[in-house]
């Protein structure tokens, strides 16, 4: 894990997520998806088929447990940003962007990967296991209602 999330979950690649303070339930729940299939990517999919029971639960309380640290920002973005996320993600991903069992901590991840992830959701067509995020990636009039 630690050669994508780092050793201590403070990710060392621009486009893979933090996972440092995650609540390790939604990191159970996301290692489930990307075991069985719900979720796919060429790295995780089949390390998560590999890993056991326990390795699942160890590995979710490990991340955490460890302190995110916040990565570079946009100071001339941050206002708009804030603005956004207060009218589109505050709901679910709650006021300091921490999350919780359902929906992932925001607050500390690389804004590459949060663009990343976005674009990946919007270009994802809906299903019953998607994520409430594909729909909500889409601009607002091509919202399902």
């Amino acid at each position: 894990c630690a050669r994508c999330h780092g050793p201590d979950g403070t990710s060392v690649q621009a486009l893979v997520p933090n996972l440092a303070g995650q609540n390790p339930f939604y990191l159970l729940e996301q290692t489930e998806r990307f075991a069985d299939g719900r979720r796919t990517d060429y790295v995780m999919t089949p390390l998560a088929k590999r890993f056991t029971a326990e390795d699942k639960v160890l590995l979710a309380i490990f991340y955490s447990a460890q302190v995110p640290k916040a990565g570079p920002t946009n100071a001339a973005l941050v206002d708009q940003g804030r603005a956004r996320y207060q009218a589109n993600c505050v709901t679910c991903h709650g006021p300091r962007a921490h999350g919780d069992a359902t929906f992932p901590r925001l607050a500390g991840q690389r804004m590459e990967y949060l663009r990343h992830r976005l674009f990946q959701l919007k270009q994802q067509p809906p299903s019953p296991n998607a994520t409430p995020m594909v729909a909500m990636a889409r601009p607002p009039g091509r919202r399902p209602r």
